[in-house]
């Protein structure tokens, strides 16, 4: 991937080839400072060490060097680290800023205490206690040489562990910007707002749990102060004190105020906030065929079969176990949510972004029922399932559930059901009322329950009900998200001469940003053009299936006998996709052509792509082809091919922007 193909990295990439010393330097102070006491808890220095991974993969900075800083970055920073503790003993609790951290020591003291030396290379990896356990040895009077073993043994270990899954993350993403790069785009930022959603909430409930208690007697000293609704306020917190009149109170709260916020957004923005309008069109800008079918998948395990699925199993289970409560609170979450969400559509009468993706007219947009019924049921289902769990491996479940429903929220933009605006309302809709029955759920009194049982049946209702849904439904919704909008046929009399300038320049790869010129087009048949060119020698490109890709395991099979990725031009594959191999001078050439909307002589016209195709290889493991950004000489086998009666060479003067390109193209009729 260079910068030609991804332009967003060229300064990052320049940065790196000028100054070697800085990067090298840079990547041990990050490596260092993930492992320093008290400042590796800020900073992402594990993001930042896959992040390195990937540009090594991408062939921007070197393996070994890098592998080498990264050891020696964590040796030092532990070595610092232990320094510290073992320096100033018991005395650091009282020392500035240690002493603002004493319940991270307290609990690195525990676990020093269960683990002992062990603890050294489990620090490296467990996160919370990953910045204080050196200091902990040091403090607890552990050997200097035995420490040095094992900091030693324990950074060899770490650093491969966090560099290679940045290494296969780097290497997808290149094979991913062979097919767009707005597949790549699309992926780091869903990956990077998972982790920003798995940051806050561990950081949320890390904040939050220590002081429950003291925010629940605030919270009574609050109510018994105001008459009219510390009432409410009290009967959520008070074990002895019935819920359910608090929560209808907040129920009927939460529709007005969601009538409130959309009349208030209306009033001061118009219909449709600038931002929504925005989203939506980046959103479509990343959509692929490949994409389009995952992003079907996760949307439709918010579908209403889905939710009445598993709702239905989950409060047969909560019932046979006769936890009337858990039963109780679980219908209220669904039900609420039904309601909600059919009130405030039906009261807003807000259209869709596509009215066509659902005709009926009582399918209105604010808030996003998908959203709102995805954070109510999986919400709800962390809640009860982190009721019964350890307070360390609760922040994983609500981080599992929390990921589910950002997929689902993140499809729904993608897929163009909801704006922006839809999505937000019903995440904050339903995250409130969750959090409302949460504290009423956690607070009141019912029958525990059976941890590993309960998960069983979550996992075995949510995979039924996805089946089920993929099974009755998969047609339709892939129907329903993947239809295009009829485009009109331009007819152009005079395409030969000078209509041609109409037509794309480039293959719209995000958003019109591409780099990948159109360098010919082609008036005639889609069979007519495969049939000229397979009389010339060319034939119909090898498609990746997993047989066919096993091929790239090899590095002695022939370039022309891999399978070749596809591409996208307007979040489409190529219509038709052909190769030609030059045996005297080892060359794959490949030609791709996406329709393009227009027609000449009662012919459609089609944008082509021909380039030369190398090899990539990647850790001499895998080996693909990619292609080469040459557009210009490209031309030059088909012009020997072609009768020069059939075609002939066009500049876009005013065009060029890329230094791998001239302009020229050539424009094709087929003779019929």
């Amino acid at each position: 991937m260079d910068t030609a193909t991804h332009p967003q990295l060229a300064w990052l990439i320049d940065w790196i080839q000028q100054y070697p010393v800085l990067t090298g330097a840079f990547i041990f102070c990050v490596a260092m400072l993930e492992s320093l006491v008290l400042v590796g808890l800020p900073v992402p220095g594990a993001a930042l060490i896959i992040a390195f991974g990937a540009l090594i993969a991408l062939g921007h900075l070197d393996f070994t060097n890098t592998m080498l800083l990264c050891i020696a970055g964590a040796i030092a920073g532990d070595g610092i680290s232990f320094w510290i503790g073992y320096h100033y003993q018991e005395q650091l609790k009282n020392i500035w800023p240690f002493k603002h951290f004493k319940s991270h020591l307290k609990r690195g003291e525990l676990f020093f205490d269960k683990h002992g030396g062990k603890s050294i290379v489990f620090g490296r990896f467990v996160g919370p206690v990953r910045a204080v356990i050196p200091t902990i040895a040091g403090m607890m009077g552990m050997s200097p040489m035995r420490f040095t073993i094992i900091n030693v043994l324990s950074a060899i270990a770490w650093a491969p562990a966090y560099l290679l899954p940045g290494m296969v993350f780097g290497a997808s993403m290149e094979m991913a910007a062979e097919v767009a790069i707005r597949l790549v785009v699309l992926v780091m930022t869903v990956v990077i707002l998972l982790l920003i959603i798995r940051w806050l909430i561990r950081r949320t409930l890390n904040y939050l749990q220590p002081r429950a208690d003291s925010i629940r007697q605030k919270s009574i000293q609050w109510a018994h102060r105001h008459k009219r609704l510390g009432p409410a306020v009290q009967s959520l917190i008070d074990p002895r004190q019935p819920e359910s009149p608090a929560l209808l109170f907040f129920a009927i709260v939460l529709i007005a105020a969601g009538l409130t916020f959309f009349f208030i957004l209306s009033a001061l923005n118009g219909q449709h906030a600038i931002l929504d309008h925005r989203v939506y069109e980046f959103m479509q800008s990343l959509r692929t065929p490949g994409m389009d079918q995952i992003m079907i998948a996760i949307t439709m395990l918010g579908d209403t079969l889905v939710i009445a699925s598993i709702t239905i199993i989950m409060l047969s289970w909560l019932l046979y176990q006769r936890n009337i409560p858990a039963a109780m609170h679980w219908l209220a979450a669904i039900i609420f949510g039904t309601i909600l969400t059919r009130v405030l559509k039906i009261s807003l009468h807000i259209p869709r972004p596509d009215p066509g993706l659902f005709p009926d007219a009582s399918h209105y947009s604010f808030p996003s029922a998908h959203s709102t019924m995805s954070m109510l049921l999986y919400g709800f289902l962390a809640i009860i399932i982190g009721r019964e769990m350890r307070s360390q491996w609760r922040n994983h479940i609500y981080a599992a559930f929390a990921i589910i429903i950002s997929l689902i929220a993140i499809s729904r933009l993608y897929l163009g059901a909801h704006w922006l605006s839809d999505v937000m309302g019903g995440l904050s809709l339903g995250l409130v009322w969750i959090t409302l029955l949460g504290i009423a759920y956690r607070r009141h009194l019912s029958p525990a329950l059976a941890v590993k049982p309960f998960l069983v049946v979550t996992f075995i209702a949510i995979s039924f009900s996805s089946i089920l849904n993929w099974q009755l439904n998969h047609e339709r919704e892939w129907n329903r998200y993947t239809a295009k909008t009829a485009t009109p046929i331009k007819h152009l009399d005079q395409w030969f001469e000078h209509d041609w300038k109409t037509l794309p320049t480039f293959r719209n790869d995000l958003a019109n940003s591409s780099r990948y010129p159109f360098n010919l087009q082609w008036n005639g048949s889609i069979n007519t053009i495969k049939k000229t060119l397979t009389g010339h020698g060319w034939v119909a490109t090898m498609k990746p299936t997993l047989e066919t890709s096993m091929k790239w395991l090899s590095s002695a099979t022939p370039l022309d006998k891999r399978a070749i990725l596809p591409q996208v031009h307007k979040g489409l594959h190529e219509t038709a996709a052909m190769s030609f191999y030059d045996t005297q001078n080892k060359q794959l050439w490949v030609l791709r052509l996406w329709p393009g909307n227009s027609e000449s002589n009662g012919k459609p016209i089609w944008l082509g792509q021909i380039t030369p195709m190398s090899t990539k290889s990647y850790l001499s493991l895998f080996h693909y082809p990619v292609t080469q950004h040459e557009f210009t000489d490209s031309l030059t086998l088909l012009e020997h091919q072609l009768s020069p009666s059939t075609f002939k060479s066009a500049y876009r003067k005013d065009s060029v922007s890329t230094g791998h390109w001239n302009g020229k193209l050539l424009l094709i009729r087929s003779i019929e």
